[in-house]
């Protein structure tokens, strides 16, 4: 992958100029070191210098553009953005121009959907943070790495949340708004290239999302229409190489009526939160959880797009949060429509798997190496 400061940005079949001008209004910064601890200098022993196999100044391991808009600049909230990082193989000692997107052939994007139970303001795309700088940390000390490509973190309108009041726009959201937010930004990473055209095998990219961003992960790959949604008005035909659910929501109504051993002081708060994202009605729950929505969305509407069929989720082991029964409806779900399931384990609780970077980052990294058993 090269970083060339003087290439142009690419030509695709939709973006517009609008497109690139949001793209562009928001600079690079760098990403340094930070995460890498100093090493002890060392003598050596033929010149008696002191020597070190780190520079004194690295380069940055990569670079981050955050809150871009995908919606025109003029009508986006402040949480219809994105955050983008890409590595730095090039070793570019200062960031790149903003209008530049690099777009290497055989590589790979990772795209996250943060949770916060679909209305949390103090999670957001900046919340994978940490796992963005695990993984360019990755890519630039592994030796023959995956082919990183870059990062991208989704930001969505937010429903209300009762403690944290709020006039904006951008916590108001009701179902359908969080999924039709998703798919805008999609459709933007469609059209500027992230997301290739069904004919272009130039790169692929996996689809991430943590507790609600992994419910919101998989009603995006099912038609729009079953929203109520135009599907004309999105748009990202190549389908995501892998899906990777991380202690997820999947089926809502099924948690509130029997929670699990264990969980049921967690009903009431369920209750509140799923019924601020769907309203009241019980029948709407069953209808928007991946694992219990009816009409065979997994054939008809994911796979008869063109998707692979390969699910990894993920579980934290001390996830408080989300029970285990969650991610074993959709399993079962996914087996009985002949998707490949694999099942994936990671230390600490329902959020520190984002919070500690390298859990979340690291899970990532193996799913984008294919190795998951």
């Amino acid at each position: 992958m090269q970083l060339r400061a003087d290439d142009p940005p690419p030509a695709t079949a939709t973006a517009s100029d609008a497109d690139w001008s949001a793209w562009a209004s928001v600079p690079w910064t760098p990403v340094p070191w930070t995460h890498v601890p100093a090493p002890e200098p060392s003598t050596d022993s033929l010149t008696s210098t002191t020597t070190s196999p780190f520079m004194a100044n690295p380069p940055p391991i990569g670079f981050h553009k955050p809150t871009i808009p995908y919606l025109p600049p003029s009508s986006a909230l402040p949480l219809q953005t994105l955050s983008v990082w890409i590595p730095n193989p090039s070793q570019l000692p200062s960031p790149p121009p903003s209008s530049l997107l690099p777009l290497p052939p055989l590589t790979t994007w990772i795209i996250c959907i943060h949770g916060g139970a679909w209305r949390d303001p103090a999670i957001t795309a900046s919340s994978f943070t940490a796992t963005a700088t695990d993984l360019l940390l990755r890519s630039s000390t592994t030796p023959n790495s995956p082919p990183l490509a870059g990062m991208v973190s989704i930001d969505y309108r937010l429903s209300p949340h009762p403690n944290h009041p709020s006039s904006s726009p951008s916590h108001k959201a009701r179902h359908p708004d969080h999924i039709a937010d998703v798919l805008d930004a999609l459709t933007f990473l469609h059209r500027v290239g992230i997301i290739p055209h069904a004919t272009n095998p130039r790169h692929e990219w996996i689809l991430a999302g943590h507790s609600c961003g992994a419910s919101l992960g998989f009603q995006v790959l099912m038609s729009p229409a079953r929203w109520g949604l135009d599907p004309g008005s999105f748009s990202f035909p190549r389908q995501p190489a892998k899906v990777v659910g991380v202690n997820g929501l999947y089926d809502l109504a099924g948690f509130i009526e029997h929670p699990p051993t264990g969980y049921e002081d967690l009903r009431e708060g369920y209750r509140e939160f799923v019924a601020g994202a769907f309203g009241e009605d019980e029948k709407v729950w069953r209808e928007v959880s991946p694992a219990t929505v009816e009409g065979g969305w997994v054939r008809g509407e994911w796979l008869g797009g063109g998707g692979s069929g390969e699910v990894v989720l993920v579980r934290s082991d001390g996830d408080g949060l989300v029970p285990a029964e969650q991610g074993g409806a959709m399993k079962r779900v996914l087996e009985g429509e002949g998707v490949t399931v694999t099942g994936m384990g990671v230390e600490g609780g329902h959020d520190a798997v984002w919070e500690v970077g390298e859990r979340l980052g690291g899970a990532l990294w193996r799913v984008m190496g294919g190795r998951v058993d």
